[in-house]
């Protein structure tokens, strides 16, 4: 990931409650940082709430989401994403490493 962009993104890392990334449809939390100018300006984590798929996706939309790292996606996940503009990609480990290895172009894009 090119992060030397000079606008506004926003990732989200989904996070399983216990510190390491989780698969996106049980996630209980989101790691949600946005970048200006190539740095990072706020890392904030939100709480899914056992939100339904469908609401999740409209949270990601409103919250203008351009990649989300998650340890598995589903097919029907992946392609609404990837419908949406929503670049993917996955990571088994902690967030803190996969925002690390996003960060550091060390992560494939599905």
């Amino acid at each position: 990931m090119d992060t030397k962009m000079p606008f506004t993104y926003y990732v989200v890392i989904i996070n399983d409650g216990e510190g390491n990334v989780g698969v996106l449809q049980k996630g209980r939390y989101l790691n949600y940082f946005s970048f200006v100018n190539g740095k990072n300006r706020m890392r904030q984590m939100l709480s899914v709430g056992g939100r339904p798929w469908d609401e999740m996706l409209d949270m990601l939309i409103e919250l203008k989401v351009k990649i989300v790292v998650a340890r598995h996606f589903l097919p029907r996940e992946l392609a609404a994403l990837q419908q949406k503009g929503i670049r993917c990609f996955t990571f088994d480990g902690g967030t803190d490493a996969a925002f690390q290895a996003l960060c550091g172009g060390k992560l494939t894009e599905l």
